[in-house]
Formats: structure tokens, sequence, C-alpha cells
């Protein structure tokens, strides 16, 4: 394995999107990132970056109620100019919810990162379900949820996109849940596709049956 970390000592907030090319005849490595918000050498907070594949239609799950916000970021990676358009539904994904503001454009290697009521004006207050993202040309894309706390402290994660492309594995597994003692776990099922009817197993260690209802 191999790892390197940007020292973060520019003055000004640098963003953008990174694309890493295997040599010919060589394996192409799975990656990952983490990025940290850590003003003074205080480290605030931190979450990992899933490697993305591109795509030409993807869903996002979106969050505005509380003090949730999302985010979402496009690179358009068709070694061309494209235009990407993003709409919202509710989270029946298919009853319109605010106006999409147009095409955005983007220029050969061009990037885009904004609040998802940036992208779809007149959103309903508290607005959660899902924006769904078109374009002629290849684009990969990331979500970044937000817990907006204290000013300017925050708690964020990061979410795959829902490739409308591709089919979804099956069956879908979570490695990792935690229930009691001050944790929740949440599930987020998107439907890249027509309706789904799903069972939901919870296992513990020993591959117990929980007994957690959903």
């Amino acid at each position: 394995m191999y790892r390197f970390q940007t020292d973060g000592s520019p003055a000004e907030l640098k963003t953008g999107w990174v694309q890493l090319i295997p040599d010919t005849g060589t394996s192409t490595p799975v990656g990952s990132g983490v990025f940290a918000y850590n003003p003074d050498n205080l480290l605030l907070s931190e979450s990992g970056i899933p490697a993305a594949t591109a795509t030409t239609h993807a869903r996002i799950y979106a969050d505005l109620s509380g003090q949730y916000k999302t985010g979402l970021a496009i690179a358009n990676v068709s070694g061309s100019g494209s235009g990407v358009n993003i709409q919202a539904f509710q989270t029946d994904g298919v009853t319109a919810a605010g106006t999409s503001n147009g095409p955005m454009l983007l220029s050969t290697n061009g990037y885009q990162a904004a609040f998802a009521d940036e992208f779809v004006s007149g959103l309903p207050d508290g607005f959660t379900g899902v924006l769904d993202i078109t374009s002629a040309s290849p684009f990969a894309a990331l979500t970044v949820r937000m817990l907006m706390e204290f000013g300017d402290k925050f708690v964020m994660t990061t979410f795959p996109i829902a490739d409308v492309n591709q089919p979804a594995p099956s069956p879908v597994i979570f490695p990792r849940i935690a229930d009691g003692d001050g944790y929740t776990t949440q599930f987020i099922l998107l439907s890249p596709g027509g309706a789904a009817s799903t069972t939901l197993r919870l296992y513990d260690q020993s591959g117990t049956p929980m007994g957690i209802e959903p």
C-alpha cells in the first residue's frame, strides 16, 4: 500500500478532484481518501472518500432537515465541456420538488461543488428526497452530508451515488452496524430503477439475528 497526504499549508482553501491512472501493464489499485478539517491543529471533522466510477445518470439522497445539509460534488471526466442536469424529487422518486436551475456547464476537467438547495431552488423547508443527475457526458460525483453545530463546527460523512446505469449488487451488505449505549445506525436505500421490495436481516458477532426491528 502507498499513502500520501497534502500538508494543508495554503492559507486559501483549494478544492477540486483527483484522477489516478495506472501505468500500462500494471494493476489498478483500490483507492480511498480521507479529508479532515483541523484548523490550528485541532481536528474538528474527518470523513472518508470512496473512489468513484464515471456515469451519465445517478441519484443521491438529499437531507435538509433540522441542522443537516447535503452537498454534492461533480467532476467532468469526459475530456470536453459538458452540461449536467439536476432535478429534485420527494422520497417517492416521482413527485417533483423545487425548480431546477437549468444545466450546470462544466468545462473540460471542470468541477463544481455546492449544497443541494443551490443546485435546485425552492426546495421545501426540511426537504428530504432524491436528486436525479443526468448528463450526455460521463461525470463522477460524491455526496457530503453535514450536521451543522455551534457556528463553524460541523460533523460530516460522505455517501457514494446510486449509479442508474449499473445494477445494484445483490445482496446488499453493511459490514458494520451499532445500536445501543448512545449509538444508532441509519440505513438509506435508493432505488436506481423501478420499485423494489427488500428484506432486512441484522446479525450479531456470532451470526445470531439481533432482534432489532427497523
